[in-house]
């Protein structure tokens, strides 16, 4: 079974904590994956989360971070990389206004979460979909799918995460 898991980040700015963290399982590997942490690790118990085989309590890696660096076009480097949180945060959940390259706390917080669908999920809602059980609402999706970050509004990017559309009106409608 493919799983599939989304996180949404845009550098500096504040927000709230919240519940936002869920485990990539699939092919015996067991891995923490949080908005605003460090991922394969949990912030609740401050505990490792990368575990393999999945049940062994064999955690090959405590925390991963993300590192991301470049040179502008006058060749001064830009850096972003999240350690543990010590001194500062460069990376928190949620999508940038195109315009000027900010985000609101209301945004953040919108976005501070781990969307987490696999191909159960998926394939159940083509099978139901295809018998009118959608349309008719005799079947609900999973709330992950439902409230899945397709496309931003306003002066957020348009597409932000992949989905297929079936009616081709450009929309994600599940």
């Amino acid at each position: 079974m493919k799983s599939f898991v989304l996180i949404l980040l845009y550098v500096s700015g504040t927000v709230s904590a919240q519940n936002n963290f869920n485990y990539l399982d699939i092919n015996n590997v067991k891995a923490g994956i949080s908005a605003t942490w460090p991922m394969h690790y949990v912030p609740a118990t401050g505990n490792a989360s990368y575990e393999v085989p999945i049940g062994g309590g064999v955690h090959s890696d405590f925390a991963t971070g993300l590192w991301l660096g470049g040179y502008d076009a006058a060749n001064q480097l830009h850096e972003a990389a999240q350690t543990y949180r010590q001194s500062g945060d460069d990376f928190w959940p949620g999508p940038l206004d195109t315009t000027n390259a900010g985000i609101t706390s209301a945004v953040s917080n919108q976005y501070n979460r781990v969307w987490k669908l696999n191909q159960t999920d998926i394939n159940a809602f083509i099978t139901n979909y295809g018998n009118g059980n959608v349309q008719n609402g005799s079947y609900t999706p999973v709330s992950d799918l439902v409230s899945w970050p397709a496309q931003g509004t306003g002066a957020q990017t348009k597409n932000m995460a992949p989905f297929v559309d079936v009616n081709h009106n450009h929309v994600y409608d599940p």
